[in-house]
């Protein structure tokens, strides 16, 4: 899915300081690099991206940029504004090329990356990008040639999820039909956004469900982590709510959440469980039961007629879901990794 690594990251940091500090480039273009490269030098920014970020992500911060930077040179027009994101856009594209470029053969992330950076060449991030077939092409139209990308995009990436889940564990394809039917009309990426502002919320009252002062060794320990965690939430929020103005093009405001700021103290672990629309009441159990049933569909249950000189691992559609799964429920890395070896050793033992 394009990931990141914290060497794609710093080399692109590098590459836009010094494309900003050339003498031909454009002054709005030098500003977005600008911009650009000041929030990637923010420790977290970069640490968030690094872990959790994909090429889709950086696409989406620098386009964000670019709009930002259009109204502060007092381009204001839809029209306008859309032309110049759409320029913007493709030079990115172009920078962001020559970065991986450079780190392509040393590096299988970085050669990944370059490969799903292609998708952009087409993508009508801005106004429709090199989709369009003239510049007279009306602002309406070029909106729903992105919508309907992403989407397409969203909506492959979930039936091929989907498809897994119910193979895993044996849902009746009646039965699945009617469970994906029901699901596409509760879920929304606006109260997966509400999910994410709770759980900062809790957070900050020290009542995370992910970590409490308790929990840490230290006082300091757990200082650092709730910094750091509140950056990533912080990230993530940003990110979900640009990607839903994408898909409905509104902007995702803050809401009003169930519970009062000043309430959240005095409340027991199930009150605030059931505060959160998505993510399920002890988290870590329900991953590690899915981590449970991704070991056996595509790794146990293959062991009889696999080829044995092919190591057996999960699938991509198996790791793409537990890796959405541990974002949006908060699930720390090392909690991931203890789980999953955790679990092959207990199948070890019992052969």
């Amino acid at each position: 899915n394009g990931g990141m690594t914290s060497n794609i990251i710093k080399a692109l940091q590098q590459q836009l300081k010094t494309s900003a500090g050339s003498s031909s480039v454009h002054p709005i273009t030098k500003d977005c690099y600008l911009e650009m490269y000041g929030y990637l030098r923010v420790k977290e920014h970069s640490e968030t991206l690094a872990e959790h970020g994909t090429i889709g992500d950086i696409m989406e911060l620098f386009t964000d940029t670019a709009r930002t930077i259009c109204h502060r040179h007092g381009i204001t027009t839809n029209e306008a504004i859309i032309r110049t994101v759409d320029s913007q856009v493709d030079g990115f594209v172009k920078l962001f090329r020559s970065t991986l470029q450079t780190r392509a053969q040393a590096s299988r992330e970085a050669g990944l990356a370059l490969l799903k950076l292609d998708d952009y060449q087409t993508a009508p991030f801005a106004s429709g990008g090199r989709m369009r077939s003239n510049s007279e092409l009306s602002s309406a139209r070029n909106s729903a040639q992105r919508q309907s990308l992403i989407l397409d995009n969203a909506a492959t990436e979930s039936k091929l999820i989907s498809n897994w889940l119910k193979d895993a564990f044996n849902v009746p394809d009646s039965e699945h039909r009617q469970l994906v039917a029901e699901l596409k009309n509760e879920v929304n990426q606006e109260t997966a956004t509400y999910d994410l502002r709770m759980c900062l919320l809790v957070l900050k009252k020290d009542q995370s469900f992910a970590g409490k002062p308790e929990n840490f060794r230290t006082p300091h320990a757990y200082s650092i982590w709730k910094e750091r965690e509140i950056t990533s939430l912080e990230q993530l929020i940003h990110t979900y709510a640009m990607r839903q103005s994408y898909m409905s093009g509104e902007q995702i405001g803050a809401g009003r959440l169930k519970l009062e700021a000043s309430a959240i103290e005095s409340m027991g672990d199930e009150e605030i469980a059931a505060a959160f629309e998505y993510i399920p009441a002890k988290a870590a159990q329900h991953y590690r039961m899915l981590v449970y049933k991704a070991i056996t569909h595509d790794i146990v249950d293959r062991i009889d007629t696999a080829n044995p000189a092919t190591p057996l691992q999960l699938s991509n559609r198996a790791k793409d879901l537990l890796k959405q799964l541990s974002i949006a429920w908060r699930i720390s890395a090392s909690y991931r990794e203890t789980c999953y070896l955790d679990i092959i050793n207990d199948y070890y033992e019992q052969d």
